[in-house]
């Protein structure tokens, strides 16, 4: 998280098809240049996403570690499910440059995900009542809302715009089209998004839950669950 946050946060504001579609929220201008740049090849994305993936990896030979409890199902399903389809995916998108910078966007969310390994390591010194966890977790929940859900809002309209998995899109960038699995691939890029709409109802509810007392089940449940992108 150290290394791949920053680093990508830093691709993607010096990253001129990126950088133009936050600033004008996924405007129609912008965004075809998401789904490829001719004049600038998405170079963040190529040096980060096979370190991202080699944590997904790691991440799946641990699975006994993971906390599969009857209540968590939907949770670990979810992340199981992320892990498996990036593995798929962000290569292709990687190889092929197209969509690359939607990955670098999903790397720079491990933002959140650090915050969370903070929460998680004042928890096992026993400092949940401390301020230190409490400063920790306002800003694991603020950051997940603005960077992963107000942060999809521009990315799905640029989506609509010029969406990925539009053919006559892919044979305009390329003769013949991207690859075979393209549009399919394409249509996962969706998933991310929808998962942490999820994910951030149960980090906001569970946060208000612990400040407001007696909530740390849901803190509990709503941490385990945003472990992933």
């Amino acid at each position: 998280h150290s290394l791949v946050t920053p680093l990508a946060l830093v691709g993607i504001f010096e990253d001129p098809a990126t950088s133009a579609m936050y600033r004008c929220f996924g405007c129609a201008d912008a965004a075809p240049l998401m789904n490829r740049d001719p004049s600038h090849p998405p170079l963040a994305a190529r040096a980060l996403t096979p370190v991202t993936l080699g944590y997904f990896i790691g991440d799946l030979l641990l699975l006994s570690q993971w906390s599969l409890a009857k209540s968590g199902a939907v949770e670990n399903g979810l992340m199981l499910l992320h892990h498996i389809a990036s593995l798929l995916v962000w290569p292709a998108a990687i190889y092929f440059d197209w969509v690359a910078r939607y990955v670098i966007i999903m790397l720079s969310y491990e933002f959140t995900s650090f915050w969370l390994v903070v929460m998680w390591m004042l928890s096992a010194l026993n400092m949940k009542k401390s301020l230190l966890y409490y400063a920790g977790g306002g800003i694991f929940t603020l950051s997940f809302v603005v960077m992963r859900v107000l942060g999809a809002i521009p990315q799905l309209i640029a989506m609509w715009h010029a969406p990925p998995w539009s053919l006559e899109l892919e044979h305009r960038a390329q003769p013949g089209g991207i690859h075979p699995w393209c549009s399919f691939f394409c249509c996962s890029l969706v998933l991310p998004h929808m998962m942490n709409f999820f994910w951030g109802w149960k980090v906001v509810t569970g946060f208000v839950g612990v400040m407001l007392g007696g909530g740390g089940k849901k803190a509990k449940a709503a941490t385990n669950g945003s472990k992933s992108d």
